[in-house]
């Protein structure tokens, strides 16, 4: 495994050769105890990004990972994940990394840009009954520099955003802002 594109954090490694395992290929345990950066003692954004790679990457090849060992996620859960692991094929394109899953009625789409350019990612949903509703919720966390952090005293710089996505169906564009971990939660209709 390799660093994460653009991501200096040596810690961090992104799941491309789990990507490439086969089913007769034994599972692992995977571990990565939380990012370090020289921002001590509050990891920067670029570490958020090479995190978040991380986890997308154990998720979508959770049927290659008997365990995985991730401390932040205990504190920073909040229902943004399904159940259940979708293909994702936006994983190809450079720079990003993917995962999307499903609960009940809702589809979760989780992107990583961890480029420094905004992109436009084409979102196609297929094998839908009927569709989703047009209307959709991107939460997003993202800064003006791979440096940006949170600090002891002032702990909101880096902070999700919660916003409506209009123009949602089986097929559309989302635009990602650079250096940033966008969720989509879509509703099925």
């Amino acid at each position: 495994m390799g660093p994460v594109a653009g991501c200096r954090d040596p810690g961090v490694r992104v799941t491309d050769d789990l990507d490439q395992r086969t089913q007769r290929t034994p599972a692992e345990f995977l571990k990565l105890i939380a990012s370090t950066t020289v921002t001590s003692p509050t990891p920067d954004l670029n570490a958020a990004l090479g995190d978040a790679a991380w986890l997308a990457g154990l998720i979508r090849n959770s049927d290659q990972v008997l365990m995985e060992c991730y401390a932040p996620l205990f504190s920073h859960v909040r229902n943004r994940l399904g159940d259940t692991v979708l293909p994702a094929t936006a994983r190809a394109l450079p720079g990003l990394a993917t995962v999307a899953t499903r609960a009940g009625n809702r589809l979760y789409v989780a992107v990583v840009n961890s480029g420094t350019q905004k992109v436009d990612v084409p979102v196609e949903l297929k094998g839908l009954v009927k569709g989703v509703r047009k209307h959709a919720t991107a939460t997003v966390l993202t800064g003006p520099s791979r440096t940006t952090t949170n600090t002891l005293t002032d702990p909101a710089v880096l902070v999700p955003r919660t916003s409506t996505v209009t123009g949602a169906a089986a097929a559309f564009t989302s635009t990602l802002p650079p250096l940033s971990v966008t969720v989509l939660e879509l509703v099925l209709t």
